[in-house]
């Protein structure tokens, strides 16, 4: 997912309206495993540090180890599904290595 939020080159003080705009204007609803409806709420993006988890996890190129670090597990939870329902057929191919898939160095420190 974070390589697919880099290349949509959406800038890290775009990117919660931008999410917002798109769970507005989802034509649907969402529902949990059991197939319960569930609101998506975006209270774990209120914060005024926003900008600095978007330029981490959605401005730059991804860290190949994958790593979600606790505290933004929510946030990357609600961004995954919201992209999900906007961009479906990109991703179900999240997560499924292609044989042209470039690899990526390690971010800098």
């Amino acid at each position: 997912m974070r390589d697919f939020c880099w290349r949509l080159g959406i800038s890290r003080d775009a990117w919660l309206d931008r999410l917002a705009g798109w769970l507005r204007d989802f034509d649907g609803h969402f529902v949990d495993q059991a197939g319960r409806s569930v609101e998506i709420d975006l209270e774990s993006f209120d914060t005024p540090s926003i900008r600095y988890y978007f330029r981490d996890n959605a401005c730059t190129r991804p860290n190949p180890n994958g790593y979600v670090h606790p505290m933004a597990v929510e946030r990357f939870r609600v961004m995954a599904t919201i992209l999900k329902a906007r961009f479906p057929v990109v991703a179900s191919t999240w997560g499924k290595r292609d044989r042209d898939a470039q690899t990526f160095p390690p971010c800098a420190a």
